[in-house]
């Protein structure tokens, strides 16, 4: 199961320069986003970046948003039902940067392994829940009529919660519209789940 501190960590996997290059795609992409212009985007970035080379040539990729554009193509052929080695090979005339297309390829594949664990752990959480809750209920109610021992009481109340965090937990797995985000629009928020 993929859960926030492995999509976190997902560039720990990868070079400081690739990192570096990551960063610098999702903060000139941002900016961009705001409205800025490549020459003040350019600018804005440089104060953290000293390389100019690499930095322009990230923020012409963020420009033209080029990662989305292999995103969507790796997503696309995924879904044909291609192996990852298969994909990699398709999409690598798009992306010179190895690491990167790797990058790229294993975010979707991150998002689609999280996609499917919502869509099967949400109904199994969400019964147990129900279950648990109907269950404990009945017994909350029989340790406080029959005037059960402090310790009881607590074991049932607790029964109880634990069913209710549940029940929650699967009713919040299954509103996966941020997967969908990220699926259809923004692979970039992938850092951002919760």
């Amino acid at each position: 199961m993929l859960y926030l501190d492995d999509c976190i960590h997902l560039m720990d996997m990868y070079s400081d320069q690739t990192q570096r290059k990551i960063q610098l795609y999702y903060a000139a992409n941002y900016l961009f986003e705001q409205g800025k212009s490549h020459p003040v985007v350019i600018n804005m970035l440089s104060k953290y970046e000293p390389d100019v080379r690499l930095l322009t040539e990230m923020a012409d990729q963020a420009m033209e948003d080029k990662w989305r554009k292999i995103f969507n193509e790796t997503q696309r052929l995924f879904s044909e039902g291609k192996t990852y080695g298969e994909v990699v090979d398709e999409v690598r005339h798009m992306e010179s940067d190895e690491e990167i297309l790797h990058f790229i390829c294993n975010s979707w594949y991150r998002v689609k392994t999280l996609y499917i664990d919502h869509l099967i752990d949400a109904p199994t959480n969400i019964t147990e829940g129900i279950e648990g809750v109907a269950f404990c209920s009945i017994g909350v109610c029989a340790v406080f009529y029959f005037d059960a021992f402090l310790l009881s009481k607590i074991v049932w109340v607790g029964g109880l919660l634990t069913s209710l965090v549940t029940w929650l937990y699967g009713l919040q797995k299954r509103s996966i519209k941020g997967l969908k985000k990220i699926i259809e629009e923004d692979y970039a928020q992938l850092a951002n789940l919760r």
